[in-house]
This record gives structure tokens, sequence and C-alpha cells, in this order.
């Protein structure tokens, strides 16, 4: 009985490179100076936070901030997702809790500042859009 060999398909390894929906640069450095993610409410929350994993380095100490500006859908909708995003990226902008003699600190060093707001905010107070930031309170 001859042997047959089944023929496999070539495997391609996907290499998913995020981009912000817009980036600030500081002028004098020409590095991100903050980065903005617009959503309407329509990406899963799993892609939200892997951007945040994803973010390349700017090689400078600290990371970029990383600002999601929620808008469309109901504000229950817009809410829900803002919850559902800071606890499932949280590991991402906590910060580590260090405890010392008589004290309790949190090292933000290795932590992405995140702020989460929604754009009706945005536009009904431009002063106060920012929100709170998460890990931050």
């Amino acid at each position: 009985m001859p042997h047959s060999r089944r023929r496999r398909a070539p495997v391609r390894l996907v290499v998913r490179r995020q981009y912000a929906d817009l980036t600030m640069r500081a002028p004098d450095a020409g590095v991100p100076a903050m980065l903005l993610e617009a959503d309407r409410v329509t990406e899963p929350v799993d892609d939200l936070v892997d951007k945040l994993r994803l973010y390349p380095a700017t090689g400078r100490e600290g990371y970029v901030p990383v600002v999601f500006v929620f808008t469309g859908k109901t504000a229950a909708q817009r809410e829900s997702r803002m919850r559902r995003l800071e606890q499932a990226a949280r590991r991402y902008f906590a910060g580590t809790p260090h405890r010392g003699e008589g004290f309790t600190s949190v090292d933000y060093h290795q932590a992405v500042p995140v702020v989460v707001t929604e754009l009706e905010r945005i536009t009904a107070d431009p002063a106060g859009a920012a929100g709170a930031m998460s890990g931050r309170r």
C-alpha cells in the first residue's frame, strides 16, 4: 500500500501592530506625548486592552499617556464599557504597591498613564474633560 503524505498549508504568523487614532508629539523631542483612542463602543474590550499592551516604547523613561474617548450608543453602554476596560486593563496602569516601615507607596514607573472619558463630556465641559485618571484616584 503506497504511503501518502498530507500536504500542509504554509503557516503564516500574523504580527499585529497597534496604532493610535491620534498621536500628539512633543515638538522638541519628536516623541509621542499622548496617544488618543476614540471608540464608538464597537471594539471588544480585549482589543482595547491589547492596545495598551502592544504600544511601542518611546525609548525614554516612563510610558506615554493613553486617552480613551468613548462616544455613541447610550450613556449606560459607555459607562459599562469604561468600567469593563478599567477592570480588564488594571495590570497595565495600577502601579506596584511597596510597603515600607510605617508607609505604603505605589510605584507608577512601569505603569501606563490611562485616562478614560466620553466625547459628550469633552464637548459639554472642555475644562473638566479628562475625567478620572484610572488607577490614580
